[in-house]
């Protein structure tokens, strides 16, 4: 099994502090396995359609992580709630 790189971004550190101590340990830890395989199983990771990135999404509870696959990294660009999906995406772009 190979193993990836997790690099974080400024705005995704940024966006992990404003949350509550509670979801910030939640999300860490799904970040963590996300450098054993980027895409884990089950229905928690979906592509983002409509962008010239490939982006992807994990769901955390009520939360989203947005990143990005390039080669063996994995780049978290942001943590948003899930009713601001829409708007970091449309930002993103």
């Amino acid at each position: 099994m190979a193993d990836f790189r997790v690099t974080v971004t400024h705005p995704a550190r940024r966006d992990l502090a404003r949350l509550p101590r509670k979801e910030q340990l939640r999300i860490a830890e799904r970040i963590k396995s996300l450098q054993t395989s980027p895409f884990p199983r089950g229905n928690t990771i979906k592509k983002i359609q409509g962008t010239d990135l490939a982006l992807y999404r994990l769901r955390v509870g009520n939360y989203r992580v947005i990143y990005v696959l390039e080669g063996s990294e994995v780049i978290i660009q942001h943590i948003v709630h899930r009713q601001s999906l829409e708007q970091a995406i449309r930002s993103m772009r």
